[in-house]
């Protein structure tokens, strides 16, 4: 498969609740980016752990790539954060314009998300149509579904950024950012 790239950010100095007693649970918070090729951050997921209880809960909260946040005296996009020399831009970003406290972040890139999926097995995936996927190195192609499917890493990384055949720009990205959070749900 190849080298992947994982970055984990811990944020540091942000105000925060005090430490918390063993009778209280403070939600933890991270946002998850997945990067396409280009290092463009297409899946923006913040995932918060609820407190632990009979039924302890993950939420998330999906951030679209084209939202703007601030960035020193100016803004830019969410999905242009990754590419940005400071490694908290997209933590800063999301606390100071969204008001979300962010406790760690994680970024991606599409080789990452791959590996991960392979760790856990693959994705079984029902795909409502025939989607096709590039195989790897031989420039060949692959049909997937339609129905359920078992996707390995590769083809869940493709399926995560590819642009299907009339999808609506609102469904390309909510894709993107649901396979990002299953992906990153999935490994934990």
């Amino acid at each position: 498969i190849g080298l992947g790239l994982v970055s984990l950010l811990r944020s540091e100095g942000v105000p925060g609740p005090e430490p918390s007693t063993p009778s209280e649970f403070v939600e933890e918070t991270l946002l998850l980016q997945v990067l396409d090729g280009e290092g463009y951050a297409l899946g923006n997921v913040v995932l918060g752990i609820e407190p632990p209880d009979a039924r302890p809960e993950t939420v998330f909260l999906a951030l679209p790539s084209s939202l703007l946040v601030p960035a020193g005296d100016d803004s830019i996009t969410l999905g242009n954060t990754p590419s940005s020399a400071d490694t908290l831009a997209a933590v800063n970003a999301v606390q100071d314009g969204v008001g979300v406290r962010i406790d760690a972040g994680i970024i991606l890139e599409r080789l990452a998300f791959a590996g991960l999926v392979d760790a856990i097995d693959g994705l079984w995936v029902d795909l409502d149509r025939p989607v096709l996927l590039p195989t790897v190195g031989d420039g060949q192609w692959r049909t997937l579904g339609p129905g359920l499917v078992k996707m390995d890493g590769i083809a869940a990384a493709d399926y995560a950024v590819m642009r299907l055949p009339g999808e609506t720009e609102q469904g390309f990205y909510g894709r993107a950012i649901m396979w990002a959070a299953i992906g990153w749900g999935a490994a934990i």
